[in-house]
């Protein structure tokens, strides 16, 4: 068995050695460094490859959840952004269909005066058409009364 001076995290010693409570308990590897120490030299850089090549996979899929993370925040924010923008837009809209119902109302309330002011007009032109007959009236009258007392005179 290997000595270690305490320094080794206690993964790596675990790995090396399953540790169970206050006891040493040697796993299947250092057997094998046991039995037949030139099989496990031959194995060793394959396990260091190995370790290698999960120590790079643990990496690549830390970066790839740091990045999905980051991604996640964006898109988190962006729909947070889009929420408020969909939010003052319908706070919008309404206040447009609230000042649209408003001109709406004030344009038939607008109609409605100038319906009445046509009718009022109308009445006025014939007011002053009837006035217009009845002063041409009068003025022929006059003129016939003066024309006869002219004539009353001068005869």
């Amino acid at each position: 068995m290997k000595h270690f001076d305490g320094v080794e995290s206690r993964n790596e010693t675990e790995a090396e050695v399953g540790i169970v409570g206050p006891f040493v308990v040697p796993d299947k590897l250092h057997f094998t460094e046991l039995n037949d120490n030139n099989d496990f030299l031959q194995k060793e850089p394959n396990v260091k490859e190995e370790n290698e090549k999960q120590r790079d996979k643990l990496i690549n899929m830390e970066a790839a959840n740091n990045q999905t993370e980051d991604k996640l925040q964006s898109t988190t924010n962006r729909s947070d952004s889009l929420s408020n923008q969909l939010e003052e837009s319908e706070k919008s809209i309404a206040n447009l269909k609230a000042e649209l119902d408003t001109f709406r109302r004030t344009d038939e309330m607008v109609e409605g005066q100038v319906e009445r002011q046509k009718s009022i007009n109308e009445i006025l032109y014939n007011q002053l058409s009837l006035t217009k007959v009845e002063q041409n009236e009068a003025c022929e009258k006059f003129i016939l009364k003066t024309w006869n007392l002219k004539t009353k005179r001068n005869l």
